[in-house]
């Protein structure tokens, strides 16, 4: 993020059981201001229900793609507006500081 839309937001290394992710993600979004659905832009964070839990992002690169990574998986690029992602959507979210 720093590289590409020279955004630094904090870092967060998350190890611990996936189900304990949610209260990690929502205490790290209030640094976050949420975006509109259709307001995203490139650098925004996307955030993913994978299971019932808030445990997945990507960072939205352009209009409906996102750059992602999942656990034992190399980056990929994925429309977040796929039939596969779009159920999950949570939500939109800025960096802005």
């Amino acid at each position: 993020m720093r590289q590409e839309f020279n955004l630094t937001p904090p870092e967060v290394d998350f190890k611990e059981d996936h189900r304990l992710a949610t209260p990690v993600f929502m205490r790290e979004l209030e640094a976050w201001e949420p975006v509109a659905n259709g307001g995203e832009q490139p650098g925004d964070l996307v955030l993913f229900n994978m299971l019932n839990i808030y445990s997945h992002c990507g960072i939205v690169i352009d209009e409906n793609r996102m750059l992602h990574i999942l656990a034992n998986r190399n980056a990929v690029i994925e429309r977040f507006n796929s039939m596969a992602w779009t159920n999950r959507l949570i939500g939109f979210y800025r960096w802005l500081r």
